[in-house]
């Protein structure tokens, strides 16, 4: 699990560069996410979707901005809380009966 990382003052400069927090993770009543305390501020994106998150509680996003002039949205499925400025954010929900092995 990650918990607490901060990615600050950083420019992702192309529209391949987004963060993922994607983890093969079996949610249960009492851990129903993997990773917490994600922060980032004071970005610059060059995508439209510059996160992609799932089981993630406490992402936040603020004073970020686009490179390429259009709004940002995020899109964090079974998220918990998340604290975001100048841009959407577009929650999925969905159920797990079993995890995914590649």
């Amino acid at each position: 699990p990650v918990d607490n990382l901060v990615i600050r003052n950083t420019k992702f400069t192309t529209s391949r560069s987004v963060i993922c927090s994607i983890p093969e993770f079996m949610p249960t009543a009492e851990k129903p996410y993997y990773h917490g305390n994600i922060i980032i501020e004071d970005c610059e994106f060059a995508t439209e979707t510059p996160i992609y998150a799932n089981y993630t509680e406490s992402v936040r996003f603020i004073r970020n901005q686009s490179s390429i002039g259009k709004e940002m949205t995020l899109e964090l499925t079974n998220c918990g809380e998340s604290e975001t400025e100048g841009c959407h954010v577009l929650r999925k929900f969905e159920k797990k009966d079993a995890l995914n092995v590649n």
